[in-house]
């Protein structure tokens, strides 16, 4: 019994470091798309709040919960709280560690080294856009977009983790 359960964990671990190398490609990759998006198609400052959001935060919740079910299932559908929880966090960890690497290390240092401006400016010009469809005066459209600034600074320290 005891000899069974060491190899159900030993798989366990297994899956979940293999498990967190797919979550952590899927994450780095939805954060790049993520900031492309934000550089191009951002028509509004909530999508620019949103959109990284979303793709950082609800999609990979979503899908670590599909693979630690489907761990829990190729282990014969029964785990206890300490293999749920020790697969979560290699998985976690992995997913963090290609991530820090990925994007924080190799994206932001050779392909985007001015990552926050370009939030930045897409943010100003998204919230231009914004103010001219509501048809805002010029002046007090001016005196909004400080406030943007702040925001913007927060959002292009949170893709280069720069806080």
């Amino acid at each position: 019994m005891a000899t069974e359960l060491k190899s159900i964990d030993t798989q366990i671990k297994k899956d979940g470091l293999i498990k967190g190398v797919f979550l952590g490609l899927i994450v780095l990759a939805l954060s790049i798309i993520s900031f492309y998006f934000i550089l191009n198609n951002a028509t509004s400052p909530l999508q620019v709040l949103a959109v990284p959001f979303f793709c950082s935060y609800i999609i990979p919740l979503i899908v670590s919960v599909f693979f630690i079910l489907n761990i829990r299932k190729k282990a014969g559908g029964y785990l206890i709280f300490k293999q749920v929880v020790t697969t979560a966090f290699i998985m976690f960890f992995v997913n963090f560690a290609i991530l820090t690497i990925g994007r924080d290390l190799i994206f932001v240092k050779l392909f985007q080294p001015d990552m926050i401006g370009k939030t930045e400016a897409s943010m100003m010009t998204s919230s231009k856009i914004m103010y001219k469809q509501q048809k805002l005066p010029q002046a007090e459209t001016n005196s909004r977009l400080p406030h943007h600034h702040h925001i913007t600074v927060c959002i292009g320290c949170y893709f280069c983790r720069r806080l």
